[in-house]
């Protein structure tokens, strides 16, 4: 019995972690395809919700498909994330690294929901908007954090207080990258996005753009850019000085920092290319990748310090029996 139950234990666990890795492939795309409908306005090609024209599928336009594809994903990701959360409280539920993101999942994606159905009701009020898409990025790294702790572990070959360190260092640069997506979303719901003419620099801004200011907000999020840019540095090299401790963080910083560099480079097309649709669409789907970079790194690092810290409870049990012994 105790050998079932170990194989039940080790075929659960490797199940949670690949419906976790298969939740997070499908909210990627569905971020993706989310940006898709808001470059192209097709955000309200759909006036009705949750039907569109009052029927499951419809062919009115362009627009409407992408609208209704972007729904049946988002249906696809709440199937998957709920049978995550289900089999986390079946099989893993004494594992808290699980158990709290599994109970976090579900409440953003309630929330995601109704967010998505007030953006087309409210006619894309701005605010909510960025909301939907904070709240998208949050499930988002939700997912990935439970993909990453189902995940295998391995022991700890540094100080606990260097693995502490870092990991707060890659929690402070993921938190900073989910700031500065929400700043672009901002600069695009606003109507900012070419509110400067040249890049790096503003430029000449038009007067339409000085007159509401938004010529600032261009230039606040690429100061905001910039900042993270040289804490990215920071972590990078953190990470390559751990590389033979632990050569995956060191390669998922190495490709953050490469995606992080493609996704300024996008930015500056936009301004210089004038925001084709494209690009655009290009600049958040590279954005969420850092995004996803940054998380998978801060995650890992945080496991690793767990990994330490119980390493250290369990060296320290049989020396405190030890000298409870020898005081009887």
């Amino acid at each position: 019995m105790g050998f079932i139950s170990r194989f039940e234990g080790v075929a659960s666990q490797k199940l949670i972690h690949r419906l976790a890795w298969i939740t997070v492939a499908f909210t990627y795309f569905l971020v993706a395809l989310g940006a898709t409908v808001r470059v192209n306005n097709a955000g309200l090609s759909c006036p009705d919700w949750p039907l569109c024209y009052g029927s499951i599928f419809s062919m009115e336009s362009v627009g409407a498909l992408l609208e209704e594809s972007h729904r049946y994903t988002a249906s696809i990701v709440s199937v998957l994330v709920m049978a995550l959360v289900l089999s986390i409280l079946l099989w893993a539920r004494h594992d808290k690294r699980l158990l709290i993101p599994a109970i976090i999942a579900p409440c953003l994606l309630v929330v995601q929901i109704i967010l998505g159905g007030l953006t087309v009701l409210m006619k894309l009020e701005g605010a909510i908007i960025t909301s939907h898409l904070a709240t998208a990025e949050a499930l988002f790294a939700t997912i990935l954090f439970i993909a990453i702790m189902a995940g295998s572990k391995v022991p700890n070959q540094e100080p606990i207080e260097k693995t502490r360190q870092f990991a707060r260092l890659a929690v402070l640069n993921a938190l900073l990258v989910y700031l500065l997506l929400l700043s672009g979303s901002y600069v695009f719901n606003t109507g900012a996005s070419l509110a400067c003419t040249g890049w790096p620099l503003c430029g000449a801004a038009p007067d339409w753009a000085v007159r509401y200011h938004l010529n600032d907000i261009n230039m606040l999020h690429r100061y905001i850019a910039a900042i993270i840019g040289l804490v990215m540095i920071w972590t990078l090299l953190s990470a390559w000085h751990r590389r033979n401790i632990a050569p995956g963080q060191a390669s998922i910083a190495i490709a953050a920092g490469i995606l992080f560099i493609i996704q300024s480079a996008v930015g500056a097309l936009i301004i210089l290319w004038k925001k084709p649709i494209y690009i655009a669409d290009l600049h958040l789907a590279v954005a969420t990748a850092v995004w996803a970079c940054m998380v998978l790194l801060a995650t890992m690092a945080v496991r690793q310090t767990l990994i330490a810290s119980r390493a250290v409870i369990t060296e320290s049990e049989p020396t405190n029996e030890y000298h409870a012994t020898s005081y009887r």
